[in-house]
């Protein structure tokens, strides 16, 4: 009996490695052509990086995509992404700040 959800959890361990490292190499290659640099670097893209890609891309769609959102007109619905948008970025400003000395070029 326990075998079988030993064998489920294993599966599960399994698909979420591969997916954040299917999710890690797509990362690295929109970032190019910077990579992390030491052991310290890539412990933080693998460990920060993907979980922040994914966070940041649930705000960016329930932000995009809520009731509110969809009620505005359309040029209405495109201020209200580049706002987002804006927001975002100026969320990431610091991030990256911080994360550049750990990383390099090819």
């Amino acid at each position: 009996m326990f075998a079988h959800f030993a064998a489920r959890a294993g599966l599960l361990v399994f698909y979420t490695a591969l997916f954040f490292l299917l999710l890690a190499a797509a990362l690295l290659a929109y970032i190019y052509p910077y990579h992390p640099r030491g052991w310290l670097g890539w412990g933080l893209f693998l460990l920060l990086g993907a979980p922040l890609a994914v966070g940041l891309e649930t705000i960016g769609v329930h932000a995009l995509q809520n009731r509110v959102v969809r009620k505005l007109s359309r040029g209405g619905r495109i201020a209200w992404g580049v706002v987002i948008i804006l927001a975002l970025a100026a969320l990431m400003l610091p991030v990256w700040q911080w994360a550049r000395p750990y990383m390099d070029t090819w």
